[in-house]
């Protein structure tokens, strides 16, 4: 099994949404992870509701920081995804290994509806995910 780390800002949506995702539609080939690149954010609330509407149930997602993933013991990395927003200026951080690299980019939810409480920007950037 390959280990897949979903990197974004503050991890406390998309990347928590991306690796909730692979661990339905990944099972048996890809373990996935998510970390935040900068300081580790809060879950936005609306998220773990969000994530069983639409058949996910992935528990126990949590912000984290990349740093996690540097420490003697941790997972060995095979593939790091940045997701990056339309004006991030994001970049792969220090990683052991090295993983190879994939970039994202996906608008983000947090800012607009997801802090409201709507759901239309974050089943717009699940569906850029599933892609």
């Amino acid at each position: 099994m390959k280990n897949v780390l979903f990197l974004c800002r503050t991890n406390n949506c998309l990347s928590l949404m991306a690796e909730a995702y692979m661990s339905a539609a990944g099972r048996g080939v890809w373990r996935p992870w998510s970390a935040a690149v900068e300081t580790a954010g809060d879950v936005v609330p609306q998220l773990p509701e969000f994530l069983k509407r639409v058949g996910l149930r992935k528990l126990n997602l949590y912000s984290k920081s990349w740093s996690t993933f540097a420490v003697h013991g941790a997972p060995r990395l095979d593939l790091a995804v940045l997701i990056r927003g339309d004006f991030d200026a994001l970049s792969f951080p220090d990683l052991p290994g090295p993983p190879e690299h994939m970039t994202w980019s996906i608008s983000s939810p947090v800012a607009t509806e997801a802090a409201s409480g709507g759901d239309h920007l974050l089943l717009r950037a699940f569906a850029e995910i599933r892609r």
